[in-house]
C-alpha cells in the first residue's frame, strides 16, 4: 500500500515536471459553474489549460483574452448560454483558442463567439444550435482561422448562419453543415463594406 502510494506521488511529480518542461500548466481543476470559469480563465496565464468538469449553463457573457486550451475533464461537456446572449466575447492580440472536448452548444437560444481580437484562431472547436442576428456560430471584426473544428446547425436572423466575418477568414479541415441565414450566406458571410 505505502509503495503504491509513493508510485503515485513520485509519477504525479514526474508530470508536473514534464508539464514545467513544455510550459503546460493547468490552470483551473474542475470547473462546475460559470462563475468559477470565469475565475478560471481571468486568472489563467496565455496557454495555460482551463479543465471543465460538468456541463455548464452561462449566467452571462464569458470574457476571454488570451490564449487557452478549454478541455472537458471526464470526456466531451457541454457550455450553454444564457438566453439571448452569446457564449464569449474575444479581445485582444493573436489569441488562439483550442477546445478539447468541449461544445459550445447554444441550445438554440443563444449565439456563438463574437471576437474583436486582431486576430483569432480556433481549434478543435465545435459550435453547434447557436442563434443570433448575425453570425450565429462566429461573428468577427478581424482576422478569423478556424482549423479542425465542426460548426453545425447554427442560424441567423440577418447574414452568416455559421461564421460571419468582416476581414481575411481562413477555414480548414473543418466541417460546415446545417447552418442557416434569413439573408445570405448560411454557413459563411463576408462584409466587404465595412
Amino acid at each position: 500500500m505505502i509503495k503504491r502510494k509513493q508510485n503515485k506521488i513520485i509519477s504525479l511529480i514526474f508530470i508536473c515536471a514534464l508539464c514545467a518542461f513544455f510550459g503546460v500548466t493547468v490552470s483551473a481543476q474542475g470547473v462546475t459553474d460559470s462563475a468559477g470559469l470565469q475565475a478560471a480563465i481571468n486568472e489563467a496565464s496565455p496557454g495555460d489549460t482551463v479543465s471543465i468538469a460538468e456541463n455548464i449553463t452561462l449566467t452571462g457573457t464569458l470574457a476571454v483574452n488570451k490564449s487557452l486550451t478549454f478541455k472537458g475533464e471526464n470526456g466531451n461537456v457541454s457550455i450553454f448560454p444564457e438566453t439571448d446572449a452569446r457564449h464569449m466575447t474575444v479581445t485582444g492580440d493573436n489569441v488562439v483558442l483550442k477546445f478539447d472536448g468541449v461544445i459550445l452548444d447554444g441550445g438554440n437560444t443563444g449565439g456563438g463567439i463574437f471576437s474583436s481580437a486582431d486576430s483569432l484562431t480556433l481549434e478543435d472547436a465545435e459550435i453547434k444550435d447557436c442563434k443570433a442576428g448575425n453570425g450565429g456560430g462566429i461573428y468577427s471584426t478581424k482576422d478569423l482561422i478556424i482549423r479542425d473544428s465542426r460548426i453545425t446547425g447554427n442560424k441567423s436572423s440577418a447574414n452568416g448562419g455559421g461564421v460571419y466575418g468582416f476581414e481575411h477568414i481562413t477555414i480548414s479541415k473543418t466541417v460546415l453543415s446545417g447552418n442557416t441565414a434569413a439573408e445570405n450566406g448560411g454557413a459563411v458571410y463576408i462584409d466587404d463594406h465595412a
